[in-house]
């Protein structure tokens, strides 16, 4: 798959998401931003096309990708709201 149809998938899940929620503008355009990198990644390992067009190195996006997760891990872990275990 090309890296624009990856980019789609992850922005139609991530509004998906969103709408499903029902999350306000602020969380939902973060939501799907975040869907989008995440649908982008696969294409960041050693043969994939996306890698040959970033102009630093792939290892340093899948570090900071994976500090960003640890961070938003423990933000949800270690705040009183849990987003997952809420019944509405």
């Amino acid at each position: 798959m090309k890296g624009t149809t990856h980019a789609l998938i992850g922005a139609s899940i991530g509004l998906t998401v969103s709408l499903i929620s029902d999350l306000d503008a602020t969380e939902a355009s973060f939501i799907t931003t975040a869907s989008i990198v995440s649908s982008l990644a696969p294409d960041l390992d050693t043969e994939g096309k996306l890698r040959n067009k970033i102009t630093f190195f792939h290892h340093h996006i899948k570090n900071i990708l994976l500090i960003l997760l640890l961070c938003f891990s423990a933000f949800l872990f270690f705040t009183d709201t849990h987003y997952l275990l809420e019944n509405n």
